[in-house]
């Protein structure tokens, strides 16, 4: 990243992203329903399970409940940031500078990251650490995706000997609509060093 100036700082929050809240609950109903079907029915184990367990037609609602309550934690800790921002330029009482440290917000985020990307300066972003709430800041770098370091991680060259059924190379010639998808890397650790069993 060398010499490149940040946009901004990305503030993230304790709490799990949604996301990654259902998977874990996907893979938890999963290994309950398992052991439920794996072990003697009156087995203590089992009937706990049974009673507090959480099973797949359950995930929906709990997802839900849990994204209001996301929702009105991100408000409090949104909250707590622009005061503490709002202080930090002199600006006491809520009334007189919200508007000022609003347009600081860039984005809201919850589903697959949770927190927001505030423009701000390193300074400003120094400060919000002991924040009730805040679990990291990461400085806001441009991204951009440069073709001739994802054709061998995403294995392109593989497809591009494959023919159709005339024996005709697919090169996209004649196709109308195509979707482009530069792809999301699931194992980085910035998105929780995910694997692709959890997928």
């Amino acid at each position: 990243i060398g010499n490149m100036e940040p946009n901004g700082y990305i503030i993230e929050f304790e709490d799990e992203p949604i996301l990654v809240r259902k998977v874990r609950l996907e893979k938890e109903a999963e290994d309950n329903r398992n052991y439920i079907d794996t072990h003697y029915r009156y087995n203590p184990n089992v009937l706990y399970k049974r009673v507090f367990g959480i099973f797949p037609d359950d995930i929906d609602d709990d997802i839900r409940i849990y994204s209001n309550n996301l929702r009105s934690r991100n408000f409090e800790i949104r909250g707590r940031i622009l005061d503490s921002l709002n202080s930090g330029n002199g600006i006491t009482g809520n009334a007189a500078g919200i508007g000022n440290a609003d347009d600081m917000v860039l984005h809201e985020y919850k589903n697959v990251f949770n927190g927001i990307a505030l423009d701000i300066s390193e300074e400003e972003a120094e400060g919000l650490r002991s924040i009730l709430g805040v679990k990291k800041i990461h400085p806001n770098y441009p991204v951009k995706a440069l073709l001739q370091d994802s054709i061998g991680l995403i294995n392109a060259d593989d497809v591009w000997s494959l023919t159709d059924d005339n024996g005709e190379l697919l090169t996209g010639k004649g196709v109308d609509i195509a979707v482009i998808d530069t792809g999301v890397d699931y194992s980085h650790p910035d998105l929780g060093g995910c694997t692709r069993d959890q997928f």
